[in-house]
């Protein structure tokens, strides 16, 4: 059986260097020098994650999200604004070659492979959920996980969150929310569209139960093992090159 690597939980870390360590392993990984790595994160307190190709300027109320010091960060991937809400979602990040043969080189598929072991994680903990392509999973019809993608050096990374706990309430003074939008997809709030664990198993679910349940749903939906790792000496050190050269200056995150 094939086994890969596993880092435990981890929440503090700031933004900027959980995104640089996204990318010093995924470096890794395309070099061969690490295996295929599930890592598992949450903030500690909150902030703003904007996509790749996204202008922070037009998403978010700058000057509020300023003046209560949350952190804004842009991602290696796409998709829209996410607000992080501190203890009220676990965050999982898979990377593993593009090429490997339990990788789907079709999108789609692969979205729905990996979407497929959250989801088993996720049945492990009691609950009923289902798949929305491309990349949302959806418990009684409404999305409790966002998921992205992206391929970069013949690697594949994708990453998503499990929301834990409802925080819509708190994004609404930094997002910038279109209303016209909401209406034509049915919805008053974000209440309408949006839910999370604890509503919907009707109990406190634990960040660490989620994690463990994920892993388990990864290993069985790839037929894997994973071995608890932690990150290389030279990860370690490309991450916090990545992080104060790139992920924590404004040419980054505000480029666009």
């Amino acid at each position: 059986m094939e086994k890969w690597r596993l880092l435990e939980p981890e929440k503090q870390d700031d933004s900027f260097l959980k995104m640089a360590k996204e990318e010093a392993i995924l470096n890794s990984v395309a070099s061969g020098k690490s295996p295929p790595t599930l890592r598992f994160y949450s903030w500690k307190s909150p902030a703003v994650s904007i996509g790749y190709f996204q202008c922070a300027q037009k998403e978010l109320f700058l000057d509020r999200c300023r003046k209560d010091g949350l952190e804004i960060f842009r991602r290696l991937t796409g998709g829209g604004a996410v607000y992080k809400c501190p203890f009220g979602e676990m965050n999982y990040s898979f990377i593993a070659p593009e090429n490997h043969p339990l990788i789907p080189k079709d999108i789609p598929q692969s979205y729905a492979l990996i979407c497929g072991a959250v989801m088993k994680g996720l049945e492990n903990l009691g609950l009923s959920p289902t798949f929305k392509p491309v990349n949302d999973i959806l418990i009684n019809g409404k999305k409790v996980s966002g998921n992205a993608q992206t391929r970069v050096n013949s690697c594949l990374l994708q990453h998503g969150t499990i929301l834990i706990d409802f925080c819509g309430d708190k994004m609404a003074p930094y997002l910038r929310i279109d209303p016209e939008k909401m209406r034509q997809r049915g919805a008053d709030s974000v209440a309408d569209l949006v839910t999370c664990l604890n509503s919907c198993s009707g109990r406190q679910v634990l960040q660490e139960d989620v994690a463990k349940e994920v892993t388990r749903g990864f290993e069985k939906k790839f037929g894997i093992r994973f071995i608890a790792g932690e990150l290389s000496e030279e990860e370690e050190t490309e991450a916090h090159a990545l992080s104060e050269n790139k992920y924590a200056t404004e040419k980054w995150n505000f480029w666009r």
